[in-house]
């Protein structure tokens, strides 16, 4: 999951915060900030992205409008969180922890805790993983009590095999820049143009983890990808690209 800077409530020409009709007002600077990729799976999206409340406006309607409870959501992740009551400090978030140390993401396009986690933060990533279905494929039923399950279960939920095709096309990717720099070597301008391609390529298809993943031996691609999707720099090691302790 990406970890992103959702930054500080907007403001007006006159330096004064924004005040918002209504929350969908708030979709265009979300997504200047954030990219058009739904901040819990990653799927890259535009009419259908929306302004997910962090805590359920149905329960918390005083935050119905407030910035610093917007993230966004395709269609799944927006359904399968639902109205579910949120207590900020039982789950991983994208705007406040290093979530890209929190989850893995390996073959057959499957999410899971990373290894090594603490017990406490490895529940917590799992209940974020639930929160929004994340482990859900075709043959896994869901796991959750009282909610719908419509877009989740069904044909309609993509998202894991979205997640394969990304990784597919990763894979092909990080095999054709192999090749270029065998060939023509690390610097050269063919390299170079190999890899804009794929940064390029990854960021029409989305799922980010899927790419650092596939290219975990590969700092400068890495750089490149945490670059282009607006990844929360303080997360990672600026030589290496790995992760590090979040910086507030």
């Amino acid at each position: 999951m990406r970890p992103v800077e959702r930054g500080p409530h907007p403001v007006n020409s006159r330096g004064e915060k924004v005040v918002y009709r209504h929350y969908s007002e708030a979709r265009g600077e979300l997504i200047k900030r954030l990219g058009e990729y739904c901040s819990f799976c990653e799927m890259q999206l535009d009419a259908s992205l929306a302004v997910e409340h962090v805590q359920p406006k149905s329960k918390v309607p005083e935050l119905e409008k407030s910035w610093g409870n917007f993230l966004l959501a395709c269609p799944n992740c927006n359904s399968t969180k639902g109205d579910t009551d949120i207590l900020l400090s039982d789950y991983v978030w994208p705007h406040i922890d290093n979530t890209a140390a929190c989850l893995k993401y390996g073959p057959g396009a499957l999410v899971r805790p990373a290894d090594l986690l603490d017990s406490n933060l490895k529940l917590r990533t799992e209940n974020t993983i639930d929160l929004v279905g994340l482990d859900r494929y075709p043959s896994r039923p869901t796991k959750r009590k009282n909610v719908k399950t419509e877009g989740r279960d069904s044909a309609n939920d993509r998202r894991w095999m979205n997640r394969q095709e990304a990784w597919d096309i990763a894979k092909n990717a990080r095999d054709d820049l192999i090749e270029t720099i065998r060939d023509d070597g690390e610097d050269s301008r063919y390299a170079i143009m190999a890899r804009e391609r794929l940064v390029s390529e990854a960021r029409g298809h989305g799922y980010w983890s899927i790419w650092m993943t596939v290219f975990a031996d590969d700092p400068k691609t890495r750089q490149s990808l945490i670059e282009a999707f607006n990844a929360a720099r303080s997360c990672f090691d600026p030589a290496t690209t790995q992760p590090q302790s979040r910086v507030s």
